[in-house]
């Protein structure tokens, strides 16, 4: 049996990031949530910080340890749009 991708989310303020939560949440199969960034208070531009978001269960952490957190197979990107690119960077250059 392959073992699920270790998966950071990293945001939580895009319009999507409600949705892919809910999605991770019921595949755990699949996906193994290790870490949730929530940008609320960095969040540039227009954004998404009043979604319905419940933490309960999150294993929240701060951006520098998502960044720092090894073997993780994918990260999530769902910050606002003018931090995506920038944030996607971070973790491309760490291999994630």
């Amino acid at each position: 049996m392959k073992r699920p991708l270790r998966t950071i989310v990293y945001g939580i303020t895009h319009e999507h990031a409600f949705g892919k939560l809910a999605t991770l949440r019921r595949m755990s199969d699949t996906f193994e949530l290790v870490g949730v960034v929530d940008d609320r208070a960095t969040a540039t531009r227009p954004n998404f910080a009043d979604h319905p978001i419940d933490p309960a269960g999150l294993p929240l952490i701060t951006p520098e340890e998502a960044l720092a957190k090894g073997g993780c197979d994918l990260a999530l990107i769902e910050t606002t749009n003018a931090d995506l690119l920038s944030v996607a960077a971070q973790f491309i250059e760490r291999g994630v």
